[in-house]
């Protein structure tokens, strides 16, 4: 999917909007890590400039199963949201460890 933004970012400014998602990701790998007890590595984010009518076929492309997204508003000098796109299991996984509890099944 090629999306045309009117200006179109530079290479330099999708650096920067990808460094910035980085550190974000960065911290809330150790956050996680640190709850769940378990080494937590977050890969180099993959940025993608969509209309907001093409963010669930974007999203739907790397599913393979059921989703469970979490989106975070973030509010200041920088209006945005966070997604977090977690296969159905990782999401049932990372809930028994937190709630002490066994993660149920389908079926």
């Amino acid at each position: 999917m090629t999306t045309t933004l009117v200006p179109p970012l530079a290479p330099r400014q999708l650096d920067a909007v990808r460094e910035v998602a980085s550190i974000g990701a960065g911290h809330a790998a150790t956050a996680l890590g640190t709850m769940l007890g378990r080494t937590i590595l977050a890969q180099v984010p993959r940025i993608a400039l969509v209309p907001c009518v093409d963010l669930a076929a974007e999203v739907d492309a790397a599913a393979t199963s059921e989703l469970a997204v979490v989106r975070m508003g973030v509010e200041g000098h920088l209006l945005a949201h966070a997604l977090v796109v977690l296969h159905g299991d990782d999401a049932r996984a990372v809930a028994a460890v937190l709630t002490g509890r066994p993660a149920p099944t389908l079926g």
